[in-house]
């Protein structure tokens, strides 16, 4: 979601007030994991949205295309999209939108 302050994560997990298990860090109640690169990648938690492989094919139609019709019939000739994985989709889109006035 647009409104999770990852920046101000990543300066708390610098500071060192973050709870560190193995590769995973939890920090405002969200969990990260962290690459042996040193990536750090988000995993679940206030703001975040599990996305199965489907969903996030999905979203790259739509980050793409757009909420429009034509990402539709794309989504529609792919054999691995349902209707939970385009709605899902959809949602993480649609959240990271400008609310239009």
């Amino acid at each position: 979601e647009p409104w999770v302050d990852v920046r101000g994560d990543i300066a708390a997990i610098l500071a060192g007030d973050a709870t560190r298990v193995g590769n995973l860090v939890v920090v405002n109640n969200r969990t990260y994991g962290i690459e042996a690169s040193r990536t750090l990648y988000p995993i679940a938690g206030p703001g975040f949205t599990l996305l199965d492989r489907a969903a996030y094919k999905a979203l790259g139609v739509y980050n793409e295309l757009g909420d429009t019709v034509v990402a539709e019939e794309v989504l529609q000739r792919m054999h691995d999209q349902t209707l939970e994985s385009r709605q899902s989709a959809r949602a993480v889109y649609q959240a990271g939108r400008p609310l239009e006035p």
